[in-house]
Protein backbone atom coordinates (compact mmCIF):
# COMPACT_ATOMS: atom_id res chain seq x y z
CA UNK A 1 0.00 0.00 0.00
CA UNK A 2 1.31 3.41 -0.81
CA UNK A 3 0.51 6.61 1.10
CA UNK A 4 -1.02 8.33 -2.59
CA UNK A 5 -3.43 5.39 -2.31
CA UNK A 6 -5.35 6.95 0.30
CA UNK A 7 -7.87 9.26 -1.00
CA UNK A 8 -8.74 12.30 2.41
CA UNK A 9 -11.86 13.39 2.78
CA UNK A 10 -13.22 16.59 5.34
CA UNK A 11 -16.63 16.56 5.95
CA UNK A 12 -19.30 17.76 8.58
CA UNK A 13 -21.39 15.52 10.75
CA UNK A 14 -24.55 16.52 7.98
CA UNK A 15 -22.62 16.58 5.06
CA UNK A 16 -21.56 12.47 5.98
CA UNK A 17 -23.67 10.18 4.22
CA UNK A 18 -25.66 7.04 6.50
CA UNK A 19 -22.68 4.56 4.86
CA UNK A 20 -20.05 6.79 5.98
CA UNK A 21 -21.07 7.39 9.64
CA UNK A 22 -21.86 3.93 9.81
CA UNK A 23 -18.20 2.97 8.77
CA UNK A 24 -17.33 5.21 11.43
CA UNK A 25 -18.68 3.78 14.29
CA UNK A 26 -17.63 0.36 13.14
CA UNK A 27 -14.25 1.24 13.29
CA UNK A 28 -14.21 3.32 16.17
CA UNK A 29 -15.67 0.42 17.73
CA UNK A 30 -13.32 -2.19 16.24
CA UNK A 31 -10.03 0.38 17.57
CA UNK A 32 -11.42 1.57 20.93
CA UNK A 33 -14.15 -0.84 22.24
CA UNK A 34 -12.97 -4.09 21.39
CA UNK A 35 -9.16 -3.80 20.45
CA UNK A 36 -8.56 -1.73 23.34
CA UNK A 37 -11.04 -2.70 25.82
CA UNK A 38 -11.92 0.69 26.37
CA UNK A 39 -16.03 0.04 27.58
CA UNK A 40 -17.00 3.97 27.21
CA UNK A 41 -19.99 5.54 25.69
CA UNK A 42 -18.36 6.15 22.15
CA UNK A 43 -21.86 7.70 20.79
CA UNK A 44 -21.60 11.03 23.13
CA UNK A 45 -23.11 13.88 21.12
CA UNK A 46 -19.98 15.46 20.14
CA UNK A 47 -20.16 14.16 16.30
CA UNK A 48 -22.43 16.87 15.07
CA UNK A 49 -19.83 19.44 16.63
CA UNK A 50 -16.81 18.40 15.18
CA UNK A 51 -15.15 18.02 11.29
CA UNK A 52 -14.48 14.45 10.42
CA UNK A 53 -11.51 13.30 8.76
CA UNK A 54 -12.03 9.85 6.81
CA UNK A 55 -8.75 8.11 5.17
CA UNK A 56 -9.87 6.07 2.05
CA UNK A 57 -8.52 2.89 -0.04
CA UNK A 58 -11.07 2.61 -2.33
CA UNK A 59 -13.98 2.14 -0.36
CA UNK A 60 -12.33 0.83 3.12
CA UNK A 61 -11.96 3.66 5.82
CA UNK A 62 -8.32 3.25 6.82
CA UNK A 63 -7.61 5.88 8.89
CA UNK A 64 -10.39 8.34 10.84
CA UNK A 65 -10.29 11.67 13.54
CA UNK A 66 -12.93 14.01 14.72
CA UNK A 67 -11.66 17.59 14.54
CA UNK A 68 -12.78 20.28 16.63
CA UNK A 69 -12.42 24.32 16.71
CA UNK A 70 -11.61 25.55 19.88
CA UNK A 71 -14.27 26.50 22.57
CA UNK A 72 -15.86 22.83 22.22
CA UNK A 73 -13.75 20.33 23.97
CA UNK A 74 -10.91 23.16 25.47
CA UNK A 75 -11.56 26.82 26.03
CA UNK A 76 -8.13 28.20 24.22
CA UNK A 77 -7.33 25.81 21.98
CA UNK A 78 -8.70 23.23 18.65
CA UNK A 79 -8.79 19.69 19.65
CA UNK A 80 -8.96 16.43 17.71
CA UNK A 81 -9.87 12.53 18.74
CA UNK A 82 -11.05 9.12 18.14
CA UNK A 83 -7.31 9.73 16.27
CA UNK A 84 -7.35 6.29 14.53
CA UNK A 85 -5.82 3.64 12.26
CA UNK A 86 -7.29 0.72 11.22
CA UNK A 87 -4.63 -2.38 12.48
CA UNK A 88 -3.94 -3.79 8.62
CA UNK A 89 -2.93 -0.22 7.87
CA UNK A 90 -0.44 0.20 10.85
CA UNK A 91 3.20 0.64 11.27
CA UNK A 92 2.79 1.86 7.15
CA UNK A 93 3.16 5.66 7.92
CA UNK A 94 -0.97 6.31 7.77
CA UNK A 95 -0.89 7.55 11.41
CA UNK A 96 1.87 10.18 10.16
CA UNK A 97 -0.13 10.83 7.21
CA UNK A 98 -3.25 11.16 9.12
CA UNK A 99 -1.61 13.95 11.79
CA UNK A 100 -0.44 15.88 8.69
CA UNK A 101 -3.65 15.83 6.91
CA UNK A 102 -5.11 16.69 10.49
CA UNK A 103 -2.74 19.82 11.06
CA UNK A 104 -3.96 21.17 7.73
CA UNK A 105 -7.63 21.15 8.72
CA UNK A 106 -6.88 22.73 12.06
CA UNK A 107 -4.23 25.51 10.27
CA UNK A 108 -6.51 26.05 7.29
CA UNK A 109 -10.32 26.38 8.81
CA UNK A 110 -9.81 27.17 12.16
CA UNK A 111 -8.34 29.87 14.48
CA UNK A 112 -6.64 28.64 16.79
CA UNK A 113 -3.29 29.01 18.20
CA UNK A 114 -2.66 25.57 19.61
CA UNK A 115 -4.45 22.25 19.92
CA UNK A 116 -5.07 20.58 22.99
CA UNK A 117 -5.94 16.71 22.75
CA UNK A 118 -6.44 13.99 25.19
CA UNK A 119 -4.09 11.45 24.25
CA UNK A 120 -3.85 7.94 25.73
CA UNK A 121 -0.49 7.47 27.73
CA UNK A 122 1.28 4.97 25.52
CA UNK A 123 1.00 6.86 22.26
CA UNK A 124 2.81 9.65 24.42
CA UNK A 125 6.09 9.53 22.02
CA UNK A 126 3.95 9.33 19.17
CA UNK A 127 2.79 12.89 20.17
CA UNK A 128 6.01 14.69 21.01
CA UNK A 129 7.18 13.95 17.36
CA UNK A 130 4.45 16.35 16.25
CA UNK A 131 5.60 18.99 18.87
CA UNK A 132 3.06 17.81 21.92
CA UNK A 133 3.94 18.09 25.43
CA UNK A 134 2.25 16.85 28.43
CA UNK A 135 0.29 19.39 30.33
CA UNK A 136 -0.68 17.39 33.42
CA UNK A 137 -0.85 14.11 35.49
CA UNK A 138 -2.06 11.31 33.52
CA UNK A 139 -5.63 10.20 34.25
CA UNK A 140 -7.90 7.14 33.31
CA UNK A 141 -10.14 7.07 30.64
CA UNK A 142 -12.60 3.91 30.12
CA UNK A 143 -10.16 2.29 31.91
CA UNK A 144 -7.10 3.57 29.70
CA UNK A 145 -4.52 5.60 31.06
CA UNK A 146 -4.38 9.21 29.41
CA UNK A 147 -2.97 12.13 29.38
CA UNK A 148 -3.45 15.83 28.48
CA UNK A 149 -1.24 17.81 25.61
CA UNK A 150 -0.46 20.64 24.01
CA UNK A 151 0.80 21.79 20.85
CA UNK A 152 1.39 25.19 19.90
CA UNK A 153 0.44 26.03 16.81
Amino acid sequence: MNIRDIKWVVKSFNELTSRELYKILHVRQEVFVLELQGYYQDIDYQDQKALHLLGFVKTELVAYTRIFPQNIIFSKSASFGRFLVVKEYRKEGVGHELMEQTFQVVEGLFEANSIEIEAQLYLKVFYEKYGFIMTGNSFINAGIPHIIMKKDL
